[in-house]
């Protein structure tokens, strides 16, 4: 027994297309379209699926909406001019503003010093490559302050505790021994 098929035109594209007469039957609301990619485009006129998630900026707490071509912005607009990273931002920031940040407020002094080691990382990828100053050892290297992040005055900025001239790339070893004061600057070579 053939089933019966009947001319309809689709409401999206207006192509004509074949149809059941049970599948006629079946659509309450008379709706045709010819494909699922026809009744989506219909169905989905003015609905965002995805809508924009609010989120908090880093340096005023101000909640923004992030553009979605720039997914890694974590400051609005109004902290972020000529499109600065908040990397850049930070780098301006001395350690006593940077200390002072809502986000701060309840940590361990030790752990915002690890932050701004942190930062020191970041910052510094170019050097990240490079072998131990000290004994040449290539497989682990870690960033060594000359100058500790607490004897810095609070008014100095992160981008002077943090620059390359404040820092020794030593391995883990001679790290320590640096910090213990078994190892002398005098006696390290200058970074290449």
């Amino acid at each position: 027994m053939s089933k019966i098929k009947s001319q309809v035109k689709c409401l999206n594209c207006s192509k004509d297309f074949q149809k059941l007469q049970s599948e006629i039957k079946r659509s309450k609301t008379g709706n045709h379209f010819c494909s699922r990619s026809c009744a989506a485009k219909r169905n989905n006129i003015g609905v965002q699926r995805n809508p924009p998630k609010p989120h908090n900026c880093k340096i005023c707490n101000k909640v923004y909406f992030r553009n979605y071509k720039h997914r890694r912005t974590v400051v609005c607009s109004d902290c972020s001019p000529n499109n600065k990273t908040y990397s850049d931002v930070i780098k301006e920031l001395s350690i006593k503003e940077y200390r002072r940040r809502s986000s701060l407020k309840e940590k361990h002094p030790s752990w915002k010093h690890a932050s701004i080691r942190n930062f020191c990382r970041s910052w510094n990828r170019h050097l990240q490559n490079l072998s131990c100053q000290n004994c040449a050892y290539s497989k682990h290297i870690e960033f060594c302050h000359i100058k500790p992040i607490s004897s810095f005055s609070d008014e100095t900025k992160l981008k002077v505790v943090n620059s390359p001239d404040n820092l020794l790339v030593l391995c883990r070893n001679c790290h320590w021994e640096y910090d213990h004061n078994l190892l002398e600057l005098k006696s390290i070579p200058q970074r290449i």
